[in-house]
C-alpha cells in the first residue's frame, strides 16, 4: 500500500501546482492570443464572450473560452498529441477577469509528467517556434506566388504564339 504523503511534501506540491497552472495559463492565453484563431464572438447586454482556438501548436491544441459577464466565467483546455493520440492533459475554470490559482477549479490535470516537460518547453520556445513557423509559411506563399507567376507568363506566351503563328 503506498505511503501517504507528509503535509509538508503535499504542501509542496500545491505549490508546485500553483505556479505550473499560473506560468501555464498565462503563457498560453498569451500564445492564443497571438496566434489563435478566433472561433466565437458574442456580445450582449451583459456579457462578452470571446472563444479562440490554435490547434496543433508544436503537438498542443489550445482552445479558449473567456466570458466577461456579471457571472464571470473563464476555460482553458489544453490537448496533446502525443505518441498515444491526442488526449485532454489539462482543464481549467476560473471566474475573474485574471487567472488566479488560488481561485481557479481544475476539471482535468493528466498526472503523467510527459505532456508537462514538452508543455513547459513549447511555451518557452513559442516565440522561435512562432518565427520558425512565419518564415514557413512566407516561404510556402513565395513558392506559390512565384508559381502562379510562372503560369501566368507561360499562358501569356501561349496566347501571344496563337495570335502571332497562326
Amino acid at each position: 500500500m503506498a505511503r501517504k504523503p507528509s503535509a509538508t511534501a503535499r504542501l509542496r506540491q500545491i505549490e508546485a501546482r500553483k505556479r505550473f497552472l499560473l506560468e501555464t495559463v498565462n503563457l498560453s492565453l498569451d500564445l492564443l492570443e497571438k496566434r489563435g484563431r478566433q472561433t466565437k464572438y458574442e456580445q450582449g447586454s451583459s456579457h462578452t464572450n470571446v472563444g479562440c482556438e490554435l490547434k496543433n501548436f508544436s503537438g498542443f491544441d489550445f482552445e479558449s473560452d473567456l466570458g466577461q459577464t456579471m457571472m464571470g466565467g473563464n476555460d482553458l483546455t489544453i490537448t496533446y498529441h502525443g505518441a498515444s493520440g491526442p488526449r485532454t492533459v489539462l482543464k481549467v475554470y476560473w471566474q475573474n477577469f485574471r487567472f488566479d490559482p488560488e481561485d481557479c477549479t481544475v476539471n482535468v490535470f493528466a498526472q503523467d509528467q510527459h505532456w508537462q516537460r514538452a508543455l513547459i518547453r513549447t511555451l518557452a520556445q513559442k516565440d522561435r517556434i512562432i518565427e520558425k513557423t512565419d518564415r514557413a509559411e512566407k516561404k510556402q506563399a513565395d513558392q506559390a506566388r512565384a508559381a502562379r507567376e510562372k503560369a501566368a507568363a507561360a499562358c501569356k506566351t501561349d496566347e501571344l504564339a496563337t495570335r502571332l503563328l497562326v
